[in-house]
């Protein structure tokens, strides 16, 4: 029989995105206010502070069915890194595309993702197209006008007003994209191709930083349930953080386990790179590791991440890999009412991430129950696997 969790420690690592502790702070708090109407789970979010120079906690005090549950939640943060590599002038995201349309197509990584899930190979044409279509309209608007007003030889005022015409295509295009968050995606290929080629330097740091602090946390037997929590491009860092913490663990006997959950992964994007020889490796020791419970949800209707995908068995040869992660479905289709569903399915990145939402129906996936509820993960999964099966 598995014992009902009184003191959990949560890890929590973002995705590629600027925004920081005070986002995920607020929005865990508000979204879990409205889940407890969902699930019955009373949730008292306490104010966040500082932890460290590189992570931010908030207590979470919950009660489940009468009984008591504390949780530690920790923001990991990376957001700093983020920011660093966020570009945002017109000239450096069309470099960006050059760059990433080179590394992905040349080293056959493009096909590559696709074998492995076309959902994510669409998604990921999308900045191109985007980029292409706009790029086109405004060379035709600009040449249009010049044949139009050369017709009534006033070739120079087609020329000026061509080129104004063009410019303006390209600035309305350029906040039409930050709008729809069409730059976001090929930010993350661009940063996920130089962490392949090792040239983002700052992150290996990090990756250790968090490992230690985590073990530290597990060396200290305080905690009935220790998760590490990655969503989106977080889901990479929690590879490489969790097989180091694996390492470690191995060297100090240490006996308490580390429950890892992966939400929305797309660590193909990464793993599919001919130079992410690290991910791979870690890949590759963190299934053979007994010291780590990996569960992946994902979901078909989420464009930006890779739907049921194994990336163990995708990035790995048979003979470098032992076992997989219970993956699951979050199911987000019987989470949410018909008409709310339909429509978020079209904004590809609010469907990225109502992991992190509260629900309209109660379902087998609950994030606020898994990260404040009584109920082990240990134990949720078996339940909810069993259903699955």
């Amino acid at each position: 029989m598995n014992k009902n969790i009184q003191h959990r420690h949560v890890f929590y690592v973002s995705g590629f995105d600027p925004r920081g502790a005070a986002f995920y702070h607020r929005t865990f708090k508000e979204e879990s206010a409205k889940q407890t109407k969902i699930n019955g789970i009373e949730i008292n979010v306490q104010p966040r502070k500082k932890h460290s120079d590189f992570s931010q906690a908030w207590k979470i005090a919950a009660k489940d069915q009468g009984q008591q549950v504390e949780t530690q939640y920790e923001f990991l943060r990376w957001d700093d890194i983020v920011r660093k590599h966020w570009v945002k002038s017109l000239l450096s995201i069309f470099l960006d595309f050059i760059y990433v349309s080179w590394v992905f197509i040349t080293t056959g990584t493009l096909k590559r993702v696709a074998n492995a899930s076309r959902t994510p190979a669409i998604t990921g044409l999308y900045p191109a197209v985007f980029i292409a279509v706009s790029g086109l309209l405004a060379i035709l608007l600009w040449f249009a006008t010049v044949v139009i007003f050369t017709a009534f030889q006033l070739a120079w005022l087609g020329w000026v007003l061509g080129s104004i015409l063009c410019i303006a295509v390209i600035i309305f295009s350029k906040m039409w994209g930050d709008r729809i968050n069409v730059f976001w995606l090929l930010r993350i290929y661009a940063f996920t191709s130089r962490w392949a080629s090792g040239e983002i330097k700052e992150l290996d740091d990090r990756i250790t930083v968090f490992a230690e602090h985590i073990c530290v946390v597990l060396k200290s037997h305080t905690q009935d349930e220790v998760i590490l929590i990655g969503h989106s491009v977080g889901s990479m860092l929690t590879v490489a953080i969790a097989a180091r913490v694996a390492e470690m663990l191995d060297k100090e006997q240490v006996k308490q386990p580390l429950n890892m959950i992966t939400l929305g992964e797309c660590i193909p994007l990464l793993s599919l790179l001919p130079k992410a020889v690290s991910i791979r490796n870690d890949l590759s020791h963190l299934s053979c590791s007994n010291k780590i419970q990996w569960v992946d949800y994902t979901s078909p209707a989420d464009g930006a991440c890779f739907p049921l995908v194994d990336p163990v068995k995708v990035s790995l040869s048979k003979a470098s890999y032992c076992h997989s992660p219970t993956l699951l479905s979050a199911r987000f289709h019987k989470l949410f009412k018909a008409g709310y569903y339909q429509k978020i399915r079209k904004n590809f990145y609010q469907m990225h991430f109502l992991y992190l939402m509260s629900n309209d129906h109660l379902g087998q996936y609950d994030y606020f129950a898994m990260t404040a509820g009584k109920q082990s993960l240990k134990a949720r999964i078996a339940q909810q696997y069993q259903k699955e099966i």
